[in-house]
């Protein structure tokens, strides 16, 4: 899967991406592997240093291994996501 997403001026920011409900496999943001996820967890949301996004387009790819369980959207949040 593969998806755009725009970063306004003077807002770049660390982050974390939130993939619950994704099957597994590997999220990669501007060409930066990111993280490896998998759908039964422990972890669901994923740092994402602000040096690796950039001011204006941004690309996020999903290399799903497995179908998802759920929804196929992708968010992002100030702080870690803790189950």
């Amino acid at each position: 899967y593969r998806g755009n997403f725009s970063i306004a001026a003077g807002h770049l920011v660390d982050t974390y991406i939130n993939l619950a409900g994704w099957g597994k496999g590997m999220a990669y943001i501007n060409g930066h592997a990111l993280a490896r996820y998998y759908h039964i967890g422990p972890q669901f949301t994923h740092y994402c240093p602000s040096g690796f996004l950039q001011e204006g387009n941004n690309e996020l790819i999903l290399f799903e291994t497995v179908y998802p369980k759920a929804n196929r959207s992708v968010s992002f949040m100030a702080q870690h996501l803790h189950h």
